[in-house]
């Protein structure tokens, strides 16, 4: 959901643009009105949303910090408000939801790798509204497609929170401390990447310096990553890095010429 989000206010942003250019015709100056007025009210509510204050990203879904009870409401309540603009965006929404060709670029969701895979997933799902969790978005399965799902009241003992679900799922989790979170996080078995969103750069090295995983990423969500940086994780996330340089050097096998020059 998050990256469908990002990507509505990076559209929003560029046809706002467009509009203050002044040199577009009538046809395109009525359609990207249209559009403007179509993700404006999404937008305020996403970036209301953003600018609570911390939110951290991990494979165990979204979490927002509960400093006291006043950011505990006022969080509770940009949440709503999301939740709310989400519902209401039903042309957005029905974008999102219909399985694209992966090869499309207007498809921002595609489908699982195979059924067995899809059926995985929804079962997780499944699972955790068995024990308790409640489905804000998507959670249904069509064929290798699953529906973009936000759950919240999820418990650590569900899968959806302690296994690595690879599927278009995310949690939303309120916490107290963040110390807490960064323990609940490294007590796991896995440990590719984990998001942080904040602008506090002490908040940041500590994050980095504590979380046991591959890679920290700051206000973008953890499954990023770019050709050239050392892609990797910990303990069962796997061995090695991938990238450019770091995949030649896994595929290179070294070889030692050693010359004794002294004489006989």
């Amino acid at each position: 959901m998050f990256e469908k989000l990002n990507h509505v206010v990076r559209r929003y942003e560029e046809i706002t643009q467009k509009l203050s250019s002044g040199s577009l015709g009538v046809k395109e100056l009525q359609g990207l009105s249209k559009e403007e007025s179509q993700l404006k009210d999404i937008v305020t509510a996403y970036q209301n949303y953003q600018n609570t204050k911390s939110q951290i990203t991990s494979n165990k879904g979204l979490l927002a910090e509960e400093n006291d009870e006043a950011m505990k409401e006022l969080i509770k309540n940009d949440l709503k408000e999301l939740e709310e603009k989400l519902q209401k965006s039903e042309q957005d929404l029905k974008l999102l939801l219909i399985p694209r060709d992966p090869l499309d670029e207007k498809t921002d969701i595609g489908p699982m790798i195979d059924e067995a895979s899809a059926k995985r997933v929804e079962s997780w799902i499944e699972e955790a509204k068995q024990k308790g969790a409640i489905v804000l978005c998507g959670g249904k399965r069509k064929n290798n497609f699953i529906e973009p799902t936000v759950l919240t009241q999820v418990t650590p003992e569900m899968k959806v929170c302690s296994e690595e679900i690879f599927g278009p799922v995310v949690n939303l989790i309120p916490f107290k401390k963040i110390e807490d979170v960064y323990w609940e996080i490294n007590q796991l078995p896995y440990g590719l990447q984990a998001g942080i969103f904040t602008n506090d750069l002490q908040a940041v090295f500590h994050a980095f310096e504590t979380l046991d995983v591959g890679g920290v990423i700051v206000n973008e969500v953890p499954t990023y990553r770019a050709d050239p940086m050392p892609y990797g994780g910990r303990k069962d996330s796997g061995l090695g890095r991938e990238g450019v340089r770091y995949a030649i050097e896994e595929f290179t096998e070294r070889k030692v010429l050693v010359f004794n020059l002294r004489r006989p």
